[in-house]
């Protein structure tokens, strides 16, 4: 595929114009545009790389606001907030592998919308595999990082 005419960030980090072709999965520079069978005038678009989510829990999506102006250290204390926070982790484990899996996908979907392309899944609750799966099902690459307590 050849994209042509289009505005991206390169190796320098400038941000230059001109044509790339995607050939067996890899990305090139071409100097000017070649004959291709598929091409895309990217004139009026932007391309940039990929972005990474080096740390990540999925089940977040769920748990906005309930951490809101309270330090980590403080979290799931006596205080009423810190009871709802206490609830709210001790009920994710409850869920089944489906239920997980629906959040992630919700999760992983919001991510690949906003231009990520890799992403660490940390603490996949009960369900490690259900995070696998739903990486490969959005087609999202990733990492599920779980431990054995």
């Amino acid at each position: 595929m050849l994209l042509k005419n289009v505005t991206y960030l390169n190796e320098d980090f400038e941000v230059v114009k001109g044509h790339l072709l995607i050939k067996d999965g890899r990305i090139s520079v071409l100097t000017s545009p070649c004959d291709h069978n598929e091409v895309v005038d990217c004139s009026d678009y932007v391309i940039i790389p990929g972005f990474y989510n080096a740390h990540f829990h999925g089940y977040s999506i769920l748990a906005k606001g309930i951490a809101r102006d309270m330090k980590i250290e403080d979290w799931c204390n006596d205080t009423a907030q810190g009871k709802i926070q206490t609830k709210f982790f001790e009920n994710i484990d409850k869920l089944s592998k489906e239920e997980y899996q629906t959040i992630l996908m919700k999760a992983y979907i919001e991510m690949v919308k906003n231009g990520i392309v890799f992403a660490s899944e940390s603490e996949p609750s009960n369900w490690p595999e259900a995070a696998e799966e739903a990486l490969t099902k959005v087609g999202l690459k990733g990492f599920v990082d779980c431990y054995n307590e």
